[in-house]
């Protein structure tokens, strides 16, 4: 269960990476080269810097005062950190699920994730908020799906409905969630196989869910998942999506060099 868990939390970073990584990278590009900055000097008598005081929760005390706050904060940082964590803890959040749900289909797209990433986070009632968030895994914008996959994974085994919702993603070669789909469904029940799917989308059309099924097999890390990616590179004509192969490879036999070395020196001290 432990190495499961591992691999899980491997190929969910490694997504959470392909998806927002290229946002970054934009972000830094457009502000221009770092200019190396100066290491700050203190001298004997210079007292260290004082730390950021954190800006305290905003507390809402009335479901209407949350959604509210879900509707008017601006910043999606301060709203997730600062307004949803604290709120879901409490009581009051239970009385505001049927508002949430009701948020869903708000013609605002912001509102609509605050929505489902909000009801992801209560993580109780799984009878009433996993049946109102599976419709949401076909939604036309695919941000919606993915925030909606994501928060009936918080739920692991509750969400245990949407499987077979799931598995309609993860085998539909044209779906945006096709290979996030797999990791969720692993969060929900480990036991379900994906490794085959993933490897099935290997020459697929769509090449968003290529190279996702290249990162997710890496991290999985099996040698079945090893000889996939090898005979995909043998063939693959793509010199972009080669190199992403051959550095999936790589990655596999770095991890497993890793582990045998680090079975060794176990093996030693025993």
């Amino acid at each position: 269960m432990a190495q499961t868990a591992v691999i899980k939390s491997r190929v969910l970073l490694g997504l959470a990476l392909g998806y927002f990584g290229l946002i970054a990278i934009g972000v830094g590009l457009a502000a221009g080269p770092l200019s190396p900055q100066p290491e700050p000097l203190f001298g004997a008598s210079s007292p260290p810097p004082r730390p950021i005081p954190q800006p305290p929760p905003n507390k809402c005390d009335t479901p209407e005062d949350f959604i509210a706050a879900l509707r008017t904060i601006p910043d999606w940082s301060e709203f997730a950190n600062n307004t949803a964590d604290p709120f879901v803890k409490t009581s009051i959040a239970d009385e505001t699920i049927p508002l949430l749900i009701e948020l869903l289909n708000d013609p605002d797209l912001q509102i609509r994730v605050r929505a489902l990433s909000t009801l992801g986070k209560i993580r109780r009632h799984a009878d009433v908020i996993v049946p109102a968030l599976i419709p949401f895994l076909n939604d036309e914008h695919p941000g919606i799906r993915w925030h909606a996959a994501c928060s009936l994974g918080m739920f692991r085994g509750d969400a245990a409905a949407a499987i077979p919702a799931l598995t309609a993603q993860l085998n539909d070669d044209e779906s945006p969630i096709a290979v996030f789909s797999a990791v969720i469904l692993l969060e929900i029940d480990d036991t379900v196989p994906i490794e085959g799917r993933l490897i099935e989308l290997l020459p697929q059309q769509n090449m968003l869910n290529r190279s996702r099924a290249v990162d997710a097999l890496a991290d999985l890390g099996t040698p079945t998942a090893r000889d996939a990616l090898f005979t995909a590179f043998q063939t693959e004509t793509d010199q972009q999506m080669r190199d992403q192969l051959a550095q999936a490879i790589n990655r596999v036999d770095a991890s497993d060099f890793k582990n045998t070395a680090d079975q060794g020196i176990g093996a030693e001290s025993r």
